[in-house]
């Protein structure tokens, strides 16, 4: 046990000393903030705002939305900037802007450039917002058709019952259901993917894979000195339990750092959850490099591999997406990867 403590006491000196690890510790928290201010596709978000500039007929547009929304949200904003600015804060999905002449325009059957649809590069197509922006439109537009086009098809004298009667059946078809019959059905699976895809972990997955790194570019100290290392001399266990403490105490830093910044960027749980958490980590990260240094004995093998195993450590946990919503398997492959057994474990 003596000899142990010497060992763990001789590594963390020697680590601490280095320079390096503290400039690494602070590029780490400096991309956990980037990671934290960076807006992801929010796909819960269904706000759409609206800024009016066609008076009293643009409010009657806008109530007509409200009561025809589905599954979006439609507020008023008084500023056309503002709306902007939350559609590229993320805040709002998408925007729209009923320009001056609306009502004048659908009277006159001139419906180009009439309304203005904002959306950023971060969201989708719209076109679930625009069938319901063209629901709420037709329900007014229909009505100014019918006046529009009646004198035309009528006469005189029969022009007046002929279009009561075409807004009577104009109304009934628009509250009815006779015209569409429409029934909606979630399936839990689908509902259950969704959700697994936004479950990612940015912040946690950039501290996890630089930690990783670290690990991993300690075990090509090992690989580089060979027989030149200390723990060369040991017998083949000692090696073994050696390269697992070196590893982990070489982290040490970093893994502070980590917890700090997780608490800091606001995704960190419980004090004790997430120090728990780490040294879980620690341990699977350092078994994993001390089997790599196994598998991988030459020093160029081992350094060219570094970068691909980094990648398979980035890209398969759902750090930025969340691959195993389109392939399932990739849930398994994530419990043999040090990134993804600290992901699994949120």
């Amino acid at each position: 046990m003596e000899k142990r403590l010497i060992w763990i006491e001789v590594l963390l000196k020697i680590r601490l000393k280095k320079s390096v690890l503290w400039i690494q510790a602070a590029a780490m928290l400096f991309l956990m903030w980037m990671a934290s201010v960076i807006v992801l596709p929010d796909h819960e978000n269904m706000h759409v705002l609206v800024y009016n500039e066609d008076g009293s007929f643009g409010e009657q547009f806008i109530e007509n939305l409200k009561e025809n929304a589905g599954e979006f949200l439609f507020q008023e904003t008084d500023d056309p900037e503002i709306l902007r600015q939350e559609i590229l804060a993320g805040h709002a999905k998408y925007g729209l802007i009923l320009k001056a002449g609306l009502e004048e325009g659908l009277q006159k059957e001139e419906t180009e450039d009439l309304i203005l649809f904002i959306s950023s590069e971060m969201s989708d197509n719209g076109s679930s917002v625009l069938e319901t922006v063209y629901q709420a439109l037709f329900s007014v537009y229909s009505t100014m058709l019918l006046e529009h086009r009646a004198p035309q098809i009528f006469e005189q004298e029969v022009l007046e019952d002929a279009l009561a009667l075409m807004k009577e059946r104009n109304e009934y078809y628009k509250t009815s259901e006779k015209v569409f019959d429409v029934t909606y059905e979630y399936l839990s699976d689908v509902k259950e993917k969704q959700q697994e895809e936004r479950d990612v972990f940015p912040i946690r997955g950039i501290a996890a894979s630089m930690i990783l790194l670290h690990m991993m570019l300690a075990g090509g100290e090992t690989v580089s000195l060979g027989k030149g290392s200390y723990e060369h001399n040991l017998r083949k266990w000692e090696k073994r339990e050696y390269l697992f403490w070196k590893y982990i105490i070489s982290s040490v830093l970093l893994a502070v750092t980590a917890v700090i910044g997780c608490n800091i960027f606001g995704v960190g749980k419980s004090l004790t959850t997430e120090v728990l958490n780490m040294v879980f980590f620690l341990f699977a990260g350092s078994l994993w490099v001390i089997l790599l240094g196994i598998w991988l004995k030459k020093e160029a093998v081992y350094y060219g591999c570094i970068c691909p195993l980094l990648a398979v450590n980035v890209i398969l946990p759902p750090v930025f997406f969340g691959i195993s919503t389109y392939i399932p398997a990739v849930r398994w492959i994530n419990w043999l990867l040090p990134v993804g057994i600290y992901l699994k474990m949120q």
